[in-house]
């Protein structure tokens, strides 16, 4: 086919990525419209036997190894893309990560994302537990916005100032 194929890739933006989880998350319902029916979601999301249930309907589940990381639920589901993008949706947290990445910059022989993908999620779930338990402290957050961020020597993140600190 030339590298041109209907299956080549996430081709959206984050805000759209983000609406479309929590689609899911909701499910099927976004912006008090039904988009999915539940049944249709169960199916999309229901483990596949022939996939020795490592797989459903277009989606990936945690496995041993799994790209979700340490943390996500067994009942999480998820995606990828070729170029370094992924979605991880976890139903039971009410989380979703998307991480949108270009691994194929300089070289597509660059394999280093296979370590970076679950090092994300996994500072995603220490940080948001961590920022949960300073919140039972009784601490309270000013406006701003949570930040994570993958640099040279893996993910990082800056919580929120917290009031009270």
């Amino acid at each position: 086919m030339g590298g041109v194929a209907g299956h080549a890739g996430m081709f959206a933006t984050a805000p759209d990525l983000a609406a479309f989880c929590q689609m899911l998350l909701n499910g099927g319902m976004y912006a008090h419209a039904r988009l999915l029916t539940r049944a249709t979601l169960a199916q999309f999301i229901a483990l596949q036997p022939l996939a020795a249930n490592t797989r459903t309907l277009g989606w990936m589940v945690p496995t041993t190894d799994s790209t979700s990381g340490h943390y996500f639920s067994a009942r999480s589901f998820g995606h990828l893309g070729f170029t370094g993008t992924s979605i991880w949706i976890d139903p039971d947290r009410q989380l979703f990560v998307i991480l949108l990445a270009n691994r194929v910059y300089p070289t597509r022989a660059n394999e280093k994302i296979s370590t970076v993908r679950p090092a994300v999620h996994d500072a995603v779930v220490e940080a948001l537990g961590r920022l949960v338990r300073f919140l039972e402290l009784g601490f309270h957050l000013r406006d701003e916005l949570f930040c994570l961020w993958v640099g040279p020597s893996g993910p990082t993140y800056r919580m929120p100032r917290l009031k009270g600190l």
